[in-house]
């Protein structure tokens, strides 16, 4: 699984096509990214998700290291192959703020050189960071800085909000056509199948679909319904041969984020959920895309 950039300067970022301000509908329960002081403390659950996966066991702060688990099991990338393996986190913060850790006999070095706080809502969503393996700086087609995020609901406070901003509503149909697509949606179901999917919602009904697993790729089209008295519903479907259709229902617990229901998905003409449903937990994020 590979992460990239978006470059969009609102709540949330076009990938290759962007609204021009004709074209936008501004509402007023979207709100700016903050981009954060560093955070002081990074609380125990909290996951980093920069592919590979790092996940505390233990809060970490400038005078207590952290237990914590690491994960890669995708080679071909810079980091090393490890799965559930135990590490021991390090946090020094100055003019910038850096993680050290040893896994695989490998020492990493992460420097984080800026955070982002989507929404105002209080808490840390995405960073962007660079790598030193063995104390060798390592690029990627991007450059030397990469962009990761945190997944869950544990994530560190930014302390440059003073009034935390709520969202308590799902978008309406204008405004997801005109603030929320042009984003990546995140999907995370439950389980321990370790099942995600990256949509990257291109223009106002086509994008990418990839499947974090499987590493596979689906050129997409997708509607989103919000009707009265009901649930809104996502509706994808692969094209040009349809051969996979699936609908989700969003239950929002603020503007961008929430839990899923997938209850349909058909695969060359079969249902291949029956009578079960899969269930999980779903982000619309700014600056990262899966490709």
């Amino acid at each position: 699984m590979k992460f990239s950039i978006f470059l969009f300067s609102i709540f949330v970022s076009a990938l290759f096509v962007s609204c021009s301000e004709d074209d936008k509908t501004q509402s007023s329960v979207i709100t700016k990214t903050t981009t954060t002081t560093f955070p002081s403390s990074f609380p125990s659950g909290t996951i980093f998700q920069i592919n590979p996966t790092i996940t505390l066991t233990s809060e970490l702060t400038e005078t207590t290291p952290a237990s914590a688990t690491y994960t890669n099991t995708q080679s071909g990338i810079d980091f090393p192959l490890a799965s559930n393996e135990a590490i021991t986190l390090s946090l020094t913060k100055n003019q910038k703020l850096v993680l050290d850790f040893t896994v695989s006999s490998k020492k990493i070095t992460l420097t984080f050189t800026n955070f982002n706080d989507i929404g105002e809502d209080g808490y840390i969503d995405e960073f962007a960071f660079k790598i030193k393996i063995d104390g060798n700086e390592i690029s990627s087609a991007e450059g030397t800085e990469r962009y990761g995020f945190f997944e869950g609901n544990k994530k560190p406070r930014n302390i440059s909000v003073t009034s935390p901003k709520t969202f308590t509503s799902a978008p309406s149909e204008i405004e997801f056509d005109s603030l929320i697509q042009h984003t990546s949606l995140y999907l995370k179901f439950d389980g321990d199948k370790n099942e995600s999917y990256f949509l990257d919602l291109f223009s106002s009904d086509t994008g990418i679909l990839q499947h974090t697993v499987q590493e596979h790729g689906h050129n997409i089209r997708f509607l989103y319904e919000n009707e009265e008295d009901s649930s809104p519903q996502l509706k994808v479907s692969t094209m040009p041969d349809t051969l996979h259709q699936f609908e989700l229902t969003l239950n929002f617990t603020n503007f961008y984020e929430g839990t899923f229901v997938r209850f349909t998905h058909i695969k060359d003409g079969n249902d291949v959920i029956g009578s079960n449903t899969n269930t999980g937990n779903f982000r619309f994020y700014q600056r990262i895309h899966f490709y």
